[in-house]
């Protein structure tokens, strides 16, 4: 029940991008129309440590002791590097991620489901649950405009 490839009619492709996985079902290859493969690597507890694309360029990814995912190091083009940190509250639910000066955090409710996100442009995302938990709807408010947007 994976996906293995799909075929994109919208760039006229006469290949399908493929889709490949380990013995244990984690993605370790994308292959896209062109030709151009993206790989994923994985330590011994299945959790992604590293995304090489077509260009060879590598983005790294650190985890805590208890697998939450703590840092990611991105090369561009340049070849600097920028590194991303992750906070978690006491019941390792993702509270923010920091890169630089940027900032986004997250809240949420009295059940544990995500409930806003605020991005470094002060815009506060809102998400609705219906039953069973579930995501339905993503609205923003920003501090300028007073009305909400579906997105």
């Amino acid at each position: 029940n994976r996906l293995t490839e799909i075929d994109d009619p919208v760039y006229g492709a006469t290949k399908p991008t493929r889709y490949e996985y380990d013995a244990v079902g984690n993605l370790i290859r994308i292959t896209n129309a062109r030709g151009y493969a993206t790989q994923f690597s994985y330590d011994a507890a299945n959790r992604l440590t590293q995304v090489t694309d077509a260009l060879q360029k590598t983005t790294k990814y650190g985890y805590d002791p208890v697998g939450n995912r703590i840092s990611m190091q991105d090369r561009n083009s340049m070849t600097t590097h920028l590194t991303h940190s992750y906070m978690y509250d006491a019941v390792n639910r993702l509270t923010q991620v920091s890169a630089g000066s940027i900032t986004v955090s997250y809240t949420y409710d009295g059940n544990g489901n995500r409930s806003t996100m605020v991005d470094p442009a002060t815009t506060t995302y809102f998400f609705l649950l219906l039953r069973f938990a579930r995501p339905t709807d993503k609205y923003n408010v920003s501090r300028w405009e007073e009305r909400a947007i579906r997105v």
